[in-house]
């Protein structure tokens, strides 16, 4: 049986353009809190793999503000406008092209 964060990875892997918070909260059936906690995690993990954590980060539909996170969040208003209308954002799981290379060249 594979744990909700092991699930979650594999979604993330699933489709090229990604999944937006809600399409994962949807899919997983899980809290948006658990969700981003699992999210941080899932970041913090892949840094120890081959794979990386690809963000689009959230934006204002209203004034078109993005936000520049350090780690998975969901604003719930925005800084410039101060509009509640801000679009999710969007998770993927990516190979890592470089890990290889990097692999390769720490080893000569």
């Amino acid at each position: 049986m594979m744990t909700r964060r092991g699930r979650l990875r594999e979604l993330l892997k699933t489709r090229d353009d990604g999944f937006s918070l809600k399409e994962i909260q949807d899919i997983m059936d899980v809290r948006r809190g658990a969700l981003l906690d699992d999210l941080r995690h899932l970041q913090l993990s892949l840094k120890h793999e081959e794979e990386t954590l690809l963000v689009a980060p959230p934006a204002c539909i209203e004034c078109g503000f993005t936000f520049h996170l350090k780690e998975p969040r969901a604003p719930g208003r925005c800084p410039s406008c101060k509009s509640e209308k801000i679009r999710d954002p969007v998770f993927k799981v990516e190979a890592d092209r470089a890990a290889p290379m990097a692999r390769r060249e720490a080893r000569a």
